[in-house]
């Protein structure tokens, strides 16, 4: 390895750190005061501005959106179209009302069956009895 022990070499890299040169005020190395203050007040500024315009932005835009969709009908067909339905099937909008109707409806039902005095009216029975078992839990497991 070569020998750097030359002169105009320092025997540590922290020699010139060692001592404070005379009349000096503050280390050679410090940064000064007045430089680093203005740089932080013009940042601060510029922070400022920047925020504030980006604010007046996005007013500006939303104003100029809120007056864009008051002028103008955002679908132009849709105002002549009835309303459309979604595709079957819906979903139950008041199960516990069709449960009820569809209980009323077989009650009726069975009762003219019954009345009318047909021999099938024992298959109906049991069949109605096993569509309102099954449509019962239908709808206690689609409450839960």
């Amino acid at each position: 390895m070569a020998d750097h022990s030359g002169t105009g070499h320092h025997s540590s890299p922290d020699d010139e750190y060692a001592f404070t040169p005379e009349g000096a005020a503050y280390e050679h190395t410090d940064a000064a005061v007045g430089p680093v203050a203005k740089f932080l007040f013009w940042l601060f500024v510029a922070a400022v501005l920047t925020h504030f315009g980006l604010a007046g932005v996005y007013k500006l835009m939303i104003d100029q959106g809120v007056k864009s969709e008051a002028s103008e009908r955002r679908y132009p067909l849709a105002a002549t179209e009835e309303q459309r339905l979604p595709p079957v099937p819906r979903l139950q909008q008041f199960p516990r009302n069709e449960l009820y109707t569809f209980r009323t409806d077989e009650r009726a039902h069975l009762a003219r069956l019954h009345d009318s005095g047909c021999r099938s009216a024992a298959l109906a029975t049991s069949r109605s009895a096993r569509l309102r078992l099954s449509h019962r839990f239908e709808v206690s497991t689609a409450h839960r």
